[in-house]
């Protein structure tokens, strides 16, 4: 728990037929990091570096994304297999693309004409307000200057007389209505045969294009619900082909940190060495007892990644750790002693049960999220548990107090601020043993003498000059002296001059801690300030309900201002106060070789 979890540097070597379904089996199980192979490897004789082709699959890819984007294809629920995904994306993007743009251009059409139609429509109406000769038949028709140059000659070679009316529409083309007799009819039809024209009273072509108007909307309305379907009936299948093709991605990108010759695949992993067995188990199984496997402890300088390995209630911790910076692989872990100290002091600046009621609320709201809010609320749950309770000590119930405890951030501040000094001191000390153990292990000596013993015996010397009596009976030397100026000597010599600037810094670090007693105060005399208004405004008539406003938004305003600052002091004295003490944070996080369908 306070160390990473130790790894394998394993490298196997099996047929190159395997490799795929392997891959996808390890993907699955999501337990090893597939690691690039050393230079050394790269020149063993008849060993060469895949050449892989991604960029069909690519495109493919990016084909997809693209139809996805311009057409908003829902996420489909379920996958279905497919043989070869490369081409059938392209032919699914075409077919997707034709479709669309067929119901489009059948839309288009239905919008121009019905357009145009309204055009006719208002020319119509407009004749109809107007004293037109109408004879015993009209023709509506719409030409340019040329055609009805040629229609007017042959009219007038038939001798057909007509009266008629016009308007421009647009550009050369105009609009006209021609009356005639109804005798003249079948003359006047041979001549305007290779037109579109409405024939009848005005009132009968007016009714005819009001009919054409209805039957237009009513396909565009059609066409439009079509449309919307549209990127439902190809979700399964573009979502297959996306995930496939993903996954085909996934391996070939992966597989250029293997090395193959024509027949045989060589992999190189980190694994943690709880998981080996069954990583073992799952290469037999699948090159069916085809492989050969090494493993060897990693070298320090490989510079193995670093896995966290953590009780279950500590592991959100993990996340702030994260946020900071990783451990090193031989690096002490202190996600367990921030998941125990993190939510202490968080409760004891926050202090109040009623606030860490309405924390656990919030809390259990965010753990049904996902992803990192999830995490977040698995923290502040911790958090709130802990803050109820420091809250019920010190009787703080919304400001309401109920018992006094022996440190009350409001009659005994001072007591409060002596314990907030007590648990920097501790601390303090703590992350210095920390680090000693840690320096021990890497055999770091370097850092053991010159950033870690050199406080504990400067420290021992502050013991010595407070309590000269506990060795001056076995003693005549001046131990504070020599335990103050010994590492004040041995920094200035191996730093520098300007070192001796460490040491009350290193005095300002416990003073730090004295935030603990300052936050608590400040939660405290704001809901005091608080209920105080609350009691003063019961004085006046229907005063109780202004009182309640001042409550209700007064407290919300306490409880999102101080739990942000008791958050925020807590991750300071956690990153600045205790790991920068001890911690290096040279770790890089174990990147998982995963693949999920």
């Amino acid at each position: 728990m306070l160390i990473p979890k130790p790894l394998y540097e394993v490298i196997c070597i099996f047929p190159q037929k395997y490799t795929d379904r392997l891959l996808i089996e390890l993907g699955k199980e999501e337990i090893i990091q597939i690691k690039e192979f050393k230079e050394k490897y790269k020149k063993v004789p008849s060993i060469d570096s895949p050449l892989i082709k991604t960029n069909n699959v690519v495109k493919a890819l990016m084909r997809l994304d693209y139809i996805v984007d311009k057409l908003k294809i829902p996420k489909s629920d379920s996958i279905k297999e497919i043989d070869s995904p490369v081409k059938s994306a392209e032919e699914i993007v075409n077919e997707i693309e034709q479709a669309h743009s067929t119901i489009k251009d059948r839309i288009n059409k239905d919008i121009k004409k019905t357009h145009t139609l309204t055009l006719y429509l208002e020319f119509v109406n407009s004749i109809k307000k107007i004293k037109f000769r109408e004879k015993d038949v009209s023709f509506l028709i719409a030409t340019e200057y040329k055609e009805w140059k040629s229609i007017k000659k042959g009219l007038k070679k038939e001798n057909i007389v007509y009266s008629s009316i016009k308007k421009r529409i647009s550009g050369e083309k105009v609009l006209r209505l021609l009356s005639i007799k109804i005798e003249n009819e079948k003359y006047a039809e041979n001549r305007l045969t290779d037109l579109n024209y409405y024939k009848g009273k005005i009132r009968d072509i007016e009714s005819m294009i009001n009919k054409e108007i209805k039957l237009a909307e009513k396909r565009i309305k059609e066409n439009k619900d079509e449309l919307e379907k549209l990127p439902g009936e190809y979700s399964l299948s573009v979502y297959s082909l996306k995930e496939k093709l993903e996954l085909k991605l996934k391996i070939l990108e992966n597989k250029r940190k293997f090395l193959c010759s024509e027949f045989i695949t060589l992999i190189n992993c980190w694994i943690a060495r709880s998981d080996f067995k069954r990583l073992k188990k799952i290469i037999s199984k699948e090159t069916e007892n085809n492989y050969i496997i090494y493993k060897e402890k990693p070298d320090i300088r490989d510079n193995p990644p670093t896995k966290l390995s953590n009780f279950f209630l500590f592991e959100p911790f993990e996340m702030l750790l994260e946020g900071f910076s990783l451990p090193g692989y031989k690096d002490i872990d202190p996600t367990f002693i921030m998941g125990l100290f993190f939510p202490l002091f968080f409760g004891i600046m926050l202090s109040d049960a009623g606030y860490g009621m309405l924390l656990l609320l919030i809390s259990f709201f965010l753990i049904f999220k996902k992803g990192n809010m999830k995490k977040f609320g698995e923290i502040l749950l911790i958090c709130s548990v802990f803050t109820l309770a420091t809250g019920v000590y010190f009787g703080s119930w919304f400001g309401f107090n109920f018992t006094e405890s022996y440190i009350n951030p409001l009659k005994k501040p001072i007591e409060l601020m002596v314990f907030s000094l007590v648990v920097g001191v501790f601390y303090v000390n703590l992350s210095l043993i920390l680090g000693l153990v840690q320096s021990i292990i890497k055999k770091d000596w370097n850092f053991l003498f010159n950033e870690i013993l050199l406080w504990l015996i400067f420290e021992i010397g502050i013991v010595f000059l407070i309590f000269p009596e506990i060795f001056s009976e076995h003693t005549n030397l001046p131990l504070h002296t020599i335990f103050l100026t010994g590492p004040v000597l041995a920094r200035i010599f191996s730093k520098g001059i300007l070192n001796i600037l460490d040491f009350p810094k290193f005095f300002s670090t416990i003073i730090s801690f004295i935030r603990l007693s300052a936050l608590a105060m400040s939660t405290a005399w704001i809901s005091f300030a608080i209920n105080l208004i609350y009691r003063l405004t019961l004085k006046f008539p229907k005063g109780i309900y202004i009182g309640i406003i001042v409550l209700v938004l007064g407290h919300l305003f306490n409880f999102a201002f101080n739990t942000f600052g008791s958050f925020l002091q807590a991750m300071r004295l956690h990153y600045v106060e205790f790991l920068g003490q001890f911690y290096l944070g040279k770790g890089e996080k174990m990147q998982i070789f995963s693949i999920k369908k």
